[in-house]
C-alpha cells in the first residue's frame, strides 16, 4: 500500500472514531439534562479529553497532507515548465544540426624528405606520389564512411542506408569506433561505380 493511500486510510479511521465519539457525547448531552451521577459526568470528561486528543490528531493528519499537496503541486510546476521546455525545443529544432567535429583520424601523406629513408626495397618501385595517391583514396573512403555513419536515418537513402547496415555488420567488439579501411575503400569504389 503506498503512503499517501495508508495515510487516506488513517483518515478515514480518524474521522470515523472522532464521529462516533461526537455521537456518544451528544447522547450523553441529551442525558445530561436528566440529572448525571458523578461516574458518568466522568465518563462525559474522559470522552472529551479523548475527543480532544483525537482532534489534534486529525489536525496533524490534515496539516501534513496539505503540505504533501503543497510539494506535489510546486512538483507539478516543476514537470510542467520542463514540458514546455522540452515541447519548445521539439518546435524548433533546426532543419539541420551541425555535426559536431570528428577527430581526423586519417593518415599522413608521404614526403619527399621521408620517402628519400623509406626501405631499400620500396625505392624504385612505388613513387612518392602514387603512395600518397594511395593515403589519399584511404582517406577519402574513411571520410565517406563515417560521414554516412553519423548521418541520421531518416536522411538515408537506400544505397546510403544499405552502406550503413554494412558498415555496422562487419563492426567487432574489436574494431567498433576504430577505421575500418577494407569495408570502407570496398563501399566507396561500389558508390563511386
Amino acid at each position: 500500500m503506498c503512503p499517501s493511500s495508508r495515510k487516506m486510510s488513517e483518515l478515514e479511521k480518524i474521522s470515523i472514531h472522532f464521529h462516533d465519539k461526537i455521537t456518544s457525547l451528544k447522547h450523553m448531552l441529551d442525558l445530561s439534562v436528566a440529572e448525571l451521577p458523578q461516574s458518568k459526568m466522568k465518563k462525559l470528561g474522559q470522552e472529551l479529553l479523548a475527543l480532544d486528543r483525537l482532534l489534534d490528531e486529525f489536525e496533524i493528519c490534515v496539516g501534513q497532507q496539505k503540505e504533501q499537496l503543497k510539494d506535489l503541486k510546486e512538483l507539478e510546476e516543476v514537470f510542467q515548465k520542463s514540458l514546455e521546455d522540452v515541447q519548445h525545443m521539439k518546435d524548433n529544432i533546426p532543419a539541420h544540426m551541425p555535426m559536431k567535429k570528428l577527430l581526423e583520424n586519417f593518415c599522413a601523406f608521404l614526403h619527399k624528405a621521408k620517402h628519400l629513408f623509406s626501405l631499400r626495397y620500396i625505392k624504385g618501385r612505388v613513387s612518392y606520389d602514387q603512395v600518397n595517391a594511395v593515403v589519399q583514396s584511404i582517406n577519402t573512403a574513411v571520410k565517406a564512411k563515417y560521414k554516412i555513419l553519423h548521418q541520421p536515418v531518416k536522411t538515408l537513402n537506400s544505397q546510403s542506408w544499405k552502406l550503413k547496415q554494412r558498415f555496422k555488420d562487419h563492426e567487432t567488439k574489436d574494431t567498433k569506433g576504430k577505421d575500418n579501411l577494407a569495408v570502407a575503400l570496398q563501399a566507396t569504389d561500389a558508390h563511386h561505380s
